[in-house]
């Protein structure tokens, strides 16, 4: 048995079944009990690498030493959370988590799977894992596609205006998309085969067109931004001077024209519905925060936390007594949970993240290398952008800890001699 060819299989496996899995006897369309998968795959391929631990497979010391400043960076994150969960105003609910299952457990179970990914990856399989990330996107796609013609695989309720696929909600199925389609861009540009591309595209239109049905506005708003840092990113490096300048007067224009137009207040819509409901959750948060800055309430405390400053305004936009457990806005709720000390452990493992990765990218003579780079840091990008508007959930961050690992792994891996790109 090769206990890294194993940890791969369950990786990809991970891959595969996270995205599709779907539980309509599920108590939330918010889960689909796909935290239970997740655990399943990660716990086996942490067990696998603790039984071969002592063998000749897995060069530790080298993995330490190729990736010291991220696992670092992770292990001050960990501190931090473990610290807000000591400091927790409920315990249990912050260490086992709640209906959504995101407690400390949970956490540390992300920061293994990250880990996992450092330890066995080489460079040639991230080349293969984001060819298991689009496939499994086509087939999500295709399912959302025909959500949208009342054809469903199985039955179950969308709480929402959108097509919802296997993800439970639009606004997931959204943030989903305009994670993996950075990915399908690098796959079309790095496939030397035909038929690669042939799917490659065919995913992507595919993906699009899902994107379009989740009428996910958040969404919508990572994918352009995400296009305009792709693009900046490409010109500054290919040194296009004269097309990036007229690209920023072009944007310039554009942003001008929507502030006058004041298309933006009618896009974020903030003095109705999702739009109103989102300020004033904003709110809450803002003012819970102040309570207690610094380590925070707990992980999954945010429903008793804010509470207190129920504004009962929020009946107008929803119904009478809704208690919201996120405050829809990533910071925000990385500052209810963890503090300053948390977020600024997780924002600087980000920002290193980032540094690292632009620099790598404008260095880099390999095509290639600067596309897979370009995809993981705009796959991340759009993570950010869609969460700045709502939360995350199991399916999001496995993909954002996987995406952070392959980034990692494309930026300080040596290549085999008979793993070259």
């Amino acid at each position: 048995m090769n206990p890294q060819k194993t940890i791969y299989s369950l990786l990809v496996l991970l891959i595969i079944s996270l995205p599709l899995f779907l539980n309509v006897y599920s108590d939330s369309e918010f889960t689909f009990n796909k935290t239970s998968v997740s655990r399943l795959f990660i716990l086996v391929a942490v067990a696998v690498s603790f039984y071969f631990y002592s063998s000749s497979y897995f060069d530790f010391k080298k993995c330490w030493r190729e990736c010291k400043s991220y696992f670092i960076l992770t292990i001050f994150y960990l501190i931090a959370i473990s610290l807000s969960t000591i400091f927790s105003q409920s315990h249990s609910l912050s260490f086992f988590g709640s209906e959504r299952q995101q407690g400390w457990l949970q956490f540390v179970l992300y920061l293994l799977l990250f880990s996992l990914v450092l330890l066995i990856l080489r460079r040639k399989q991230v080349e293969q894992i984001i060819f298991w990330i689009t496939g499994i996107s086509l087939i999500v796609s295709l399912v959302g596609i025909l959500e949208c013609f009342n054809i469903r695989p199985v039955w179950f309720p969308v709480y929402d205006q959108g097509v919802a696929s296997t993800l439970g909600h639009p606004s997931f199925l959204g943030a989903y998309l305009v994670m993996v389609i950075p990915l399908t861009f690098a796959l079309l540009i790095i496939s030397s085969r035909r038929f690669e591309k042939y799917f490659s595209a065919l995913t992507l239109i595919m993906e699009f067109s899902a994107l379009i049905l989740t009428k996910t506005r958040a969404a919508w708003i990572a994918f352009v931004l995400f296009l305009l840092f792709a693009l900046i990113m490409i010109l500054v490096k290919q040194k296009k001077k004269f097309l990036l300048a007229i690209t920023g007067i072009i944007l310039l224009i554009a942003s001008f024209l929507v502030i006058l137009t004041g298309t933006v207040g009618q896009f974020i819509n903030a003095q109705d519905g999702s739009g109103a409901l989102r300020t004033i959750w904003w709110n809450q948060a803002i003012i819970a925060i102040k309570g207690k800055p610094i380590l925070g309430y707990g992980l999954e405390t945010q429903k008793d936390v804010l509470m207190p400053a129920y504004q009962p305004l929020q009946g107008v936009y929803s119904y009478f007594g809704l208690r919201v457990d996120r405050a829809h806005n990533e910071v925000l709720d990385q500052l209810l949970t963890t503090g300053i000390v948390g977020t600024a452990a997780f924002f600087l493992l980000v920002v290193c993240l980032f540094k690292d990765g632009i620099c790598s990218f404008f260095q880099t003579r390999d095509k290639k290398k600067a596309a897979i780079i370009l995809a993981l840091l705009g796959g991340i990008l759009a993570y950010f952008i869609q969460g700045m508007f709502s939360f995350s959930v199991t399916v999001l961050y496995v993909y954002f800890w996987l995406y952070a690992g392959l980034l990692v792994v494309i930026l300080v891996k040596e290549n085999d001699k008979k793993d070259k790109y």
